[in-house]
């Protein structure tokens, strides 16, 4: 090796003008000693220098004292040398199984837990049934070598696509274990700050998140949970306590668990919490009230609402409460949510839609926007998911749904000008804007699930359509940026440009509204583009959204690729309830969670459909 690299060394001595060791010396004597190699005329005449054999052997001693009277010349040889290691240590591959970004956990136990998550995928590798075909082998996989291990096989349709369910799940431990780590106990996790923080001191992630962890089977993470819920968990005094945001995380996570697990302890805490929310319902009208407090009780709206209480949350609370009168045979709770029902209803609506605020003590409209988005949203998703869980059987719920969503395709859908993008815009006082909120994504789910379950048989190809077309105009909001993540807000023919952003809504709250339309469509259709887009949005979560030592972080732009400074150091919970959720049984066999026994709340907990 040492006479490799003194030959190359030779052969950079002829390209800085290297011509005879009587040249370096300063002489002509024959006295000194010619390296092995020297530069001679041909024939004794020719000018032109090549390699010529010489008697005298090489000295290494020699050549170095040669480069001591040449100093410009040495540091020349000495920085090629130094480039050359440089770059032979650069070009060395990695034997580290891991990539760059990967995190090494602050726990090792936990950090060993994901590691075996991703193990046991590559062992569950999915196997034909006998008398079944084999099943289809992902392209990618179809030139590999005989002596290769056989590739996991996918897309049968309908199964479980296992790699990138566990890639899903390992998130879901990597964002518990943050959680775990900094925020135990608290509502919320701000995983940059590594520190939680308290809305309604309830422990909101924790209940929000242990049905996800039933239904991904992780046990561990279950049983810590279930824990905490039984001995930590107390609804004393707490104030300032939103109705519906308690009912959907916190009643709604306590009944699914239940529902999984059958554990009473959930059930009754579940109904606890719901006897210190029945006071929001106390009203002339039926309507409730958004706020109560524990102690003293009282129920009220908050002033910023004028008052008013917020139509989507008076009006989408129905599915649990009407399911824990189904568990304790208790009617109260039913007939509350019934009631307000019945207000909402009997609205004097204008173009037949719902505005965002309601009066609680008149029962009349205090707003006049009608929109899909904020304040009015899953209202309209509720009609139709209280008619499937009743088994079909709830007739004035079905007629609500239907009603309404021929309206809102008569009033708000619309297309772009340029691509003919599908979206639903929103109406101000009278003036339509193309503006849609990432929250109508659901809109694509729903019209899908109405289309199996409720829609009359000329009306469900047409929801169908329009279910598609909407999640596609969604996907696109997530593919049009540089982090490939949806803005809040987007707009759509404004100036000039087909679909656009709210300057003042570039941010992107890890919500799920989207993915779970992609979950949806994938169980009702199983077209494979379904979990491609998943697969995507998926990668763009983890690449700009996870926070390396646990967790994951809302984005305050979706425009700017600088994770570290565009973190907006919040994690809410619904990232572990619903979005999660959701990717994960996008890539699931169709057997988990299946629809026609299943009904997802609007915080992506299931309730069981009644038979």
């Amino acid at each position: 090796a040492c006479r490799t690299d003194l030959r190359r060394l030779r052969i950079i001595w002829k390209a800085i003008g290297l011509r005879s060791q009587t040249e370096m010396l300063g002489g002509d004597s024959e006295d000194h000693v010619l390296p092995r190699y020297s530069f001679v005329p041909p024939n004794a005449s020719s000018k032109t220098l090549h390699y010529s054999k010489v008697d005298k052997p090489f000295s290494l001693r020699r050549t170095l004292m040669n480069y001591r009277r040449h100093r410009t010349r040495l540091y020349i040889v000495t920085a090629i040398l130094f480039i050359i290691v440089v770059l032979f240590f650069l070009s060395r591959p990695t034997t580290s199984p891991f990539k760059v970004e990967d995190p090494i956990s602050l726990d090792p136990q936990q950090n060993k837990r994901m590691m075996d998550i991703m193990l046991d995928a590559e062992k569950n590798e999915l196997k034909a049934e006998p008398g079944q075909d084999s099943p289809v082998i992902s392209p990618e996989h179809s030139n590999q070598a005989s002596d290769e291990k056989p590739p996991i096989p996918v897309k049968v349709q309908g199964s479980a696509d296992i790699i990138k369910a566990e890639a899903v799940k390992a998130e879901f431990v990597h964002s518990f274990a943050g959680y775990s780590l900094f925020a135990w106990g608290f509502d919320d996790l701000h995983p940059i700050s590594r520190r939680g923080s308290n809305g309604y001191t309830m422990g909101l992630t924790i209940i929000d998140a242990i049905d996800t962890a039933i239904i991904m089977g992780l046990d561990k993470e279950y049983e810590k949970c279930r824990s905490w819920i039984q001995n930590s968990l107390v609804f004393a005094d707490q104030t300032g306590v939103n109705v519906f945001e308690t009912t959907i995380r916190v009643v709604g996570g306590l009944l699914s668990a239940y529902s999984l697990k059958k554990d009473q302890v959930f059930l009754d805490k579940a109904r606890e919490l719901a006897d210190r929310l029945l006071i929001a319902f106390d009203t002339p009208s039926g309507i409730p009230f958004g706020t109560v407090s524990f102690n003293p009780p009282r129920a009220f709206n908050p002033s910023w609402g004028g008052s008013a209480s917020s139509t989507s949350e008076a009006g989408s609370v129905q599915l649990e409460w009407r399911y824990l009168s189904q568990l304790t045979g208790s009617p109260v709770y039913a007939n509350a949510v019934d009631r307000a029902t019945s207000a909402l209803t009997s609205l004097d609506k204008p173009r037949g839609l719902f505005t965002r605020f309601v009066d609680p003590n008149t029962g009349l409209n205090a707003d006049t926007t009608i929109t899909l988005g904020a304040r009015v949203d899953s209202i309209y998703e509720i009609f139709l998911k209280q008619w499937i869980q009743s088994g079909h059987r709830d007739d004035t719920s079905y007629k609500n749904y239907i009603e309404h969503v021929d309206r809102i395709n008569d009033e708000l859908l619309r297309y772009s000008s340029f691509k003919q993008l599908s979206f639903y815009r929103e109406i101000i006082d009278g003036t339509p804007r193309n503006k849609m909120d990432h929250l109508v994504c659901f809109m694509g789910g729903t019209l899908a699930l109405g289309s199996v379950h409720a829609n009359p048989p000329g009306s469900r190809h047409r929801d169908l359509s329009i279910a598609k077309n909407i999640t596609e105009t969604c996907v696109n909001s997530y593919l049009m940026t540089p982090t490939g993540l949806s803005p809040e807000i987007f707009l759509f023919d404004d100036h000039g440009i087909d679909m656009a952003v709210d300057p003042n809504a570039r941010h992107n709250l890890l919500r799920p509204e989207t993915v779970e339309s992609l979950f949806i469509l994938w169980r009702i259709t199983h077209d494979q583009k379904y979990r491609d887009w998943g697969w995507t949005i998926f990668q763009s979560f983890r690449k700009h959204c996870r926070v390396p030592w646990g967790g994951y972080s809302s984005l305050s732009d979706v425009f700017v690729i600088d994770d570290d400074k565009n973190w907006m150091d919040h994690m809410e919970s619904f990232f572990l309830s619903e979005t999660l959720k959701y990717f994960f049984l996008l890539f699931s066999d169709d057997s988990v969670m299946p629809l026609d026994k299943w009904v997802f709340s609007t915080e992506a907990h299931p309730f069981p459909i009644q038979q």
